[in-house]
């Protein structure tokens, strides 16, 4: 009996990656107003997010779809308010790439927007904002795209979650099973995000 409890004990304490495998064939447009990002310097940026994953034991790949495009929205290089940020979002690409973020669900500073899921009505499924500083990070591109998936973030004041709520870093790459299984899932398949502030 004893053999057999701690067979199951340690059963739960290495969970296996969700079975399946998902791959995200992301668009990306960047304000004509902000400096360039390369297609090169796009393909490295999700082949390094693809590897946060895989690192997570979580088989999502991001790959680049066709060349950088370029959008010309009146007044939106830096969002400051809740109808530039629509706008932006309305861009058909699945990343847009500002200058600066100072609205996103609420008034503030922002390296990245995905909120809110369910609204405008004319984006793709996956519609994400970046600044042009956050963009050569990869993985604020899976962060963001995680909260499309409907993931919220993670409490706490831990970093190492790639769904952290504080900044997130290079060594923000932690997923778990649950936040896996939604990102195989596809876009609001875990419904809409709770918004959750870092706690300093």
């Amino acid at each position: 009996m004893k053999t057999i409890l701690t067979i199951v004990f340690a059963g739960l304490l290495i969970w296996p990656a969700p079975a399946g495998s998902k791959t995200y064939s992301l668009t990306v447009s960047v304000h004509k107003d902000v400096a360039d990002l390369t297609r090169n310097e796009a393909k490295a940026i999700l082949k390094r997010a693809s590897r946060i994953m895989r690192t997570a034991q979580c088989n999502v790949r991001f790959t680049l779809d066709g060349d950088i495009g370029r959008f010309d929205v009146p007044d939106t290089k830096q969002i400051t308010t809740e109808a530039q940020r629509d706008a932006v979002h309305n861009v058909k690409a699945n990343v847009k790439i500002v200058d600066k973020i100072g609205f996103c669900f609420a008034p503030g500073e922002f390296r990245g927007c995905a909120f809110p899921t369910d609204q405008p009505p004319g984006p793709p499924e996956i519609s994400i904002i970046l600044t042009r500083n956050e963009a050569s990070l990869a993985n604020r591109w899976a962060h963001e795209v995680g909260h499309r998936m409907g993931l919220s973030h993670r409490q706490g004041r831990d970093k190492k979650p790639l769904m952290t709520a504080c900044a997130v870093e290079p060594q923000s790459v932690k997923l778990n099973r649950n936040e896996c299984k939604c990102f195989l899932e596809g876009p609001l398949s875990c419904g809409k995000p709770e918004i959750i502030r870092c706690q300093n």
